[in-house]
């Protein structure tokens, strides 16, 4: 099973039920579905999901709002605004 497999089995076991909740549950939901796999951080996710089986929704979001890095697309590690053009 890949990391991407496991972690969506976890979430979508645990937390599946807020797809249809309410709008923020919604947001919640789909945030820590789907970007970490974008973002390149399903690996932490996954450890996190892991070590902590009792995190509600509201943790699990906290956390992948901590480790995505602002302003960055999906993907892009932001090497590329640490080379000088001049």
């Amino acid at each position: 099973m890949t990391i991407h497999e496991e972690y969506t089995k976890i979430i979508e076991e645990r937390y599946g039920q807020y797809k249809n909740g309410t709008y923020e549950e919604r947001g919640d939901y789909s945030w820590i579905f789907d970007a970490p796999e974008q973002y390149l951080t399903e690996g932490k996710m996954l450890d996190y999901v892991k070590k902590n089986p009792e995190a509600t929704l509201k943790d699990i979001a906290y956390y992948a709002d901590k480790i995505t890095p602002d302003g960055l697309a999906p993907g892009d590690d932001g090497s590329d605004l640490l080379v000088d053009d001049d």
